[in-house]
């Protein structure tokens, strides 16, 4: 009998070290994880969120282009009339003639006004200029937020800024 007992405790042993093996997998059986690659997922989650807070921070409006010509007229809007049932009397009105605007001969097209500290800055015929600087035979007298005036041999030419 101590045969029989003999076999049937190694059985035993040999059962209970398979469960133990089941139970406790070894680390080689653990699913791996690349650090490198969590590593480079973080890297890249933080380069966009800067970028974003970046992009927040330091948002500036964005430019005004402008292009407005002082030797041509402006066309005003058409106003439509609803058609009525009785035709109104027509009254005549004195007509406004708006001051005659100096001719010259300069074909100058204010692009965009920008400030850098206290300097004033005018890019007039995609030309950066400040006041001072001449520009097609005419000198800058003054930047400002609503144009520029320029100087043309005593007659003051001034460039609107059209928003």
């Amino acid at each position: 009998m101590s045969i029989i007992y003999e076999a049937l405790k190694k059985v035993e042993l040999s059962q209970s070290h398979n469960n133990q093996a089941q139970s406790h997998p070894k680390k080689a059986d653990k699913p791996k994880i690349n650090v490198y690659l969590i590593y480079a997922l973080v890297v890249i989650f933080g380069i966009f969120m800067a970028n974003i807070i970046f992009g927040f921070i330091t948002k500036t409006p964005a430019p005004v282009k402008t292009n407005t010509r002082t030797d041509m007229p402006v066309p005003e809007a058409k106003k439509e009339t609803p058609p009525s049932a009785t035709p109104l009397p027509i009254v005549a009105e004195p007509v406004q003639v708006p001051p005659p605007v100096p001719q010259t001969h300069l074909q100058l097209t204010l692009n965009g006004i920008f400030f850098s500290g206290d300097e004033a800055y005018a890019l007039i015929n995609n030309e950066i200029v400040k006041e001072g600087d001449q520009v097609k035979g005419a000198t800058v007298k003054k930047v400002t937020l609503e144009g520029v005036e320029l100087d043309e041999g005593g007659s003051i030419i001034k460039i609107n800024n059209a928003e």
